[in-house]
């Protein structure tokens, strides 16, 4: 694929495959919040008539090109093998929600401890410590397609498949390898069931917990609920700290189809917010 042939695709059919969708349409404008930084008003509109965006709040603007520069921290090579991924040429097309979240071909390059700047700055923006996160969390650089010279980075943990799921400076997330729960066993006869490890931490940070005395279930996908289902009859007592929305609720429902010790926490903690992690980072400082 050349330059030309990438300005063709338009640019919200390339969000949307990455699972981003508008917040308000007003003609041809698509407003979203900005796919590269935490952004609290949509403030990133896309012309789609002349397929072009511009971030209102940052002063900047381009082609599709420029925005996969920007998302995706890559030179031009990079942006465009990403352009060339199945789908994008054409001018519709459907993504299951699989591929929402996982980018094919991730190869990890190598996994370190905690420590880079723009990491650590993006955890910072979601209120979690270098410090804490550093217990539970590494970062690593991997590659996202053949060929690529330029390693991109991301925080990473593992899951009890062996994979490992990444989330990047920007918030988007991938998988490497086999998808699957990530597990910390506890001491007590309680559980503690989180859909995402940003969440997780959240908690830590909002009880002031350095380390959980309770086994910690983390989801990575609330599809991931049917392989822990028998694992949690081992347990006397779950606190759920699921999303607040339709699929959280159905799946807090569906835990306690099958256990009667079930308390959930999204109700009584972080009400009126989508996630433990949303909450933190807006609840009014006291």
């Amino acid at each position: 694929m050349n330059c030309k042939q990438a300005k063709q695709i338009k640019i919200e059919d390339f969000l949307k495959n990455q699972g981003i969708t508008p917040a308000k349409i007003y003609r041809n404008f698509f407003w979203y919040k900005a796919p590269y930084r935490k952004d609290s008003n949509p403030s990133f509109k896309v012309n789609t008539t002349k397929n072009v965006w511009y971030d209102m709040t940052t002063g900047t603007g381009g082609n599709i090109i420029d925005l996969t520069l920007l998302m995706y921290n890559t030179d031009l090579t990079g942006a465009l093998r990403i352009l060339e991924k199945p789908g994008l040429s054409s001018p519709s097309f459907s993504f299951s929600d699989t591929q929402k979240t996982n980018f094919p071909g991730i190869e990890i390059k190598h996994i370190q401890t905690l420590q880079n700047r723009a990491l650590i700055q993006f955890l910072n923006k979601r209120e979690i410590s270098q410090s804490l996160a550093a217990s539970f969390i590494q970062e690593c650089y991997y590659y996202a397609f053949p060929g690529q010279t330029k390693a991109f980075f991301a925080i990473c943990w593992q899951n009890i498949k062996g994979g490992y799921n990444l989330q990047n400076a920007f918030g988007n997330k991938y998988i490497a390898g086999a998808t699957g729960v990530t597990l910390i066993e506890g001491t007590d006869k309680t559980a503690n069931i989180f859909e995402g490890m940003l969440d997780f931490l959240s908690a830590l940070e909002y009880f002031k917990i350095q380390k959980p005395e309770s086994t910690i279930i983390i989801l990575n996908s609330i599809t991931n609920l049917g392989s822990v289902k028998d694992k949690l009859k081992e347990y006397s007592h779950i606190n759920l700290f699921l999303d607040n929305d339709i699929p959280g609720e159905k799946t807090a429902t569906e835990i306690k189809l099958i256990h009667s010790g079930v308390k959930d926490y999204s109700k009584i903690t972080y009400p009126g917010y989508n996630d433990f992690n949303d909450f933190i980072c807006k609840k009014p400082q006291t």
